[in-house]
């Protein structure tokens, strides 16, 4: 699956990676040290860039996808989506970064709506996130992309976090089989 962003910014694709994409590691991981971490070592990198690759090479594209934005060569964001391991029609977004002098030009927004249709062609029926509290730019952005809400809710390990929801229009295996 393939989206070109046309919208806000000249030259920004947004894609789905497949297997052979393991070259963007760097990139993704770059983003997503930085997102978490305001300065990462270069070691903290070099690890996340092999662990980036190393789950690109091993996607099962029934179960996971990484989207990633690009200007030119350079990856400036990434959603990664994956299919609930208990519920087949519920998909999460695992994680969510654009650089900063990216932002505000509708870049996770595409990102977001590019999950969200990656999860319906694999019969998806809901997308849901969470976000920091805090974090009101992600919580911006996720109803710019159609996420309702669900209010804030303690997490597991004890954070409060934002919760949101997607309900994707249906597309049964049949559907699917007939295109």
């Amino acid at each position: 699956m393939k989206v070109v962003l046309r919208r806000r910014i000249d030259n920004v694709e947004v894609a789905v990676l497949s297997t052979a994409d393991a070259d963007q590691a760097g990139g993704i991981a770059l983003l997503w040290e930085r997102a978490w971490k305001a300065n990462p070592s270069p070691s903290e990198l070099q690890d996340g860039a092999r662990k980036v690759a190393e789950e690109i090479r091993q996607i099962d594209p029934a179960r996971k996808a990484l989207v990633v934005a690009r200007n030119q060569c350079d990856t400036i964001g990434f959603c990664r989506i994956a299919v609930d391991s208990e519920d087949s029609s519920l998909w999460w977004i695992k994680g969510l970064a654009v650089r900063r002098n990216y932002r505000c030009r509708g870049i996770g927004t595409a990102l977001l709506h590019a999950a969200a249709g990656y999860a319906r062609e694999k019969c998806g029926e809901v997308v849901r996130s969470t976000s920091d509290p805090w974090n009101t730019a992600s919580i911006r952005c996720h109803e710019k992309a159609g996420f309702a809400n669900d209010g804030e809710f303690v997490a597991e390990d004890g954070d409060s976090k934002v919760g949101f929801s997607l309900r994707l229009g249906t597309k049964t295996q049949e559907n699917r089989d007939e295109q």
